[in-house]
């Protein structure tokens, strides 16, 4: 679960919406049970607070509060064979806020046991990133965080599995599919 928190922590400084507009729900922006492969069950999911997103994430209060964080939500599912999907999203005011946010996520992807990788022609949202932290240990999970900012909001998958139970390759083609598939619903949401 220690990875998992990894990821809902750079995945904290998510959604937003512009400005003289009323936010969007970002419960509607997150993946639902349709969008995922059919062996993830839903185990949980919940609204963050600006307080939440601080203790999950690489910033503090202050800095959430100064970009104009609303709020966020975020979902876990879970499969068999030690994998788990986690879908994010977060709501600033604007999208200045949310890409003062998005960039202190992505610092922090470039620290500690992830590493920022090339994401080629794959394009989602506005900008995007992807961390990876590679099990350096038998049984250990690796964690692949898709994160990128639509205006002003903020969105991430985080897949959390064992090298054997899902390879690197087949890991990273799945982030992305679920992005786009996230990504849609944040199109329709904002």
């Amino acid at each position: 679960m220690r990875k998992i928190a990894l990821g809902a922590a750079l995945a904290a400084s998510l959604v937003t919406a512009s400005a003289g507009t009323a936010a969007p729900d970002p419960q509607r922006l997150v993946l639902g049970r349709s969008d995922v492969p059919a062996r993830f069950g839903l185990v949980t999911g919940l609204y963050r607070s600006a307080n939440d997103a601080a203790y999950q994430g690489a910033s503090t209060l202050a800095q959430y509060q100064s970009w104009g964080f609303v709020r966020g939500y975020e979902v876990l599912y879970r499969a068999v064979a030690d994998q788990a999907i986690i879908s994010a999203a977060d709501v600033y005011r604007s999208a200045g806020g949310a890409a003062k946010s998005f960039a202190a996520d992505t610092r922090a992807c470039r620290t500690g046991p992830s590493r920022q990788e090339e994401l080629g022609s794959f394009t989602v949202g506005d900008e995007a990133v992807l961390c990876i932290s590679r099990a350096t240990a038998p049984g250990q999970r690796a964690e692949y965080v898709l994160l990128w900012r639509r205006g002003a909001m903020i969105a991430a998958v985080d897949l959390a599995a064992t090298p054997s139970a899902l390879p690197t390759a087949p890991a990273i083609a799945l982030a992305k599919s679920l992005a786009r598939a996230q990504d849609r619903r944040m199109g329709r949401g904002s």
